[in-house]
């Protein structure tokens, strides 16, 4: 669904959930072209989460795989995508097939692939973002992270938390090659930047 399928949206909610699916849309059709094969994502869209336990919750204790990246521009704040560890072994062997590591451990090529996808996704939100709003955006290169989700919530949530007491989840299903994985995407604006989103929605 493009863009401008989507319409103009009359609410924070559906504001979110409009870039949220139009983003999708972006990546998938990014996503095919780099790897030459068919890519879906799919999302209900953003909702709005508290900070407050985000990091205690019960799957604090998971080990993650995550990918950072910093928002400048007309809008700031980060990005997180987070993928659990044995998904993320599983999205590397779909991603490089033959070429995917014999291990368990991620060498320079599962983490560059990793990257880039993120890189990709990252860039697909950022851009539907910028449209919407008329704004320009920047991202910083993805920063690969692999710890307890907990500990990397933790540390990024410190941080926000200054300047902000929540964050926008949006949960995402990718689907290639008739195999699904979940992951989450986390946007977190700066109070400035969700204040203007807020009103471009009137």
């Amino acid at each position: 669904m493009s863009a401008d399928q989507e319409g103009m949206p009359t609410s924070l909610s559906d504001a979110l959930r409009t870039v949220a699916v139009n983003s999708a849309y972006d990546a998938s059709r990014c996503l095919s072209k780099w790897l030459r094969q068919g890519v879906r994502l799919h999302t209900e869209g953003f909702e709005r989460v508290p900070l407050h336990g985000l990091g205690h919750d019960a799957g604090a204790e998971r080990p993650v795989v995550a990918l950072h990246m910093a928002l400048r521009g007309d809008l700031e704040g980060h990005t997180l995508l987070v993928i659990p560890m044995t998904t993320a072994r599983e999205l590397v062997r779909i991603l490089l097939g033959a070429e995917a590591p014999e291990t368990d451990d991620l060498d320079e090529m599962a983490r560059s692939c990793l990257a880039e996808t993120a890189n990709i996704v990252s860039n697909a939100f950022a851009n539907s973002w910028a449209r919407w709003l008329g704004v320009t955006l920047e991202l910083t290169p993805p920063r690969l992270h692999e710890d307890l989700l907990g500990v990397i919530l933790e540390g990024m949530l410190i941080e926000q938390a200054m300047v902000s007491d929540e964050a926008c989840l949006a949960r995402t299903q990718f689907v290639m090659a008739g195999k699904s994985i979940d992951w989450d995407y986390y946007f977190l604006p700066t109070p400035a930047s969700l204040r203007r989103i807020e009103q471009a929605v009137g």
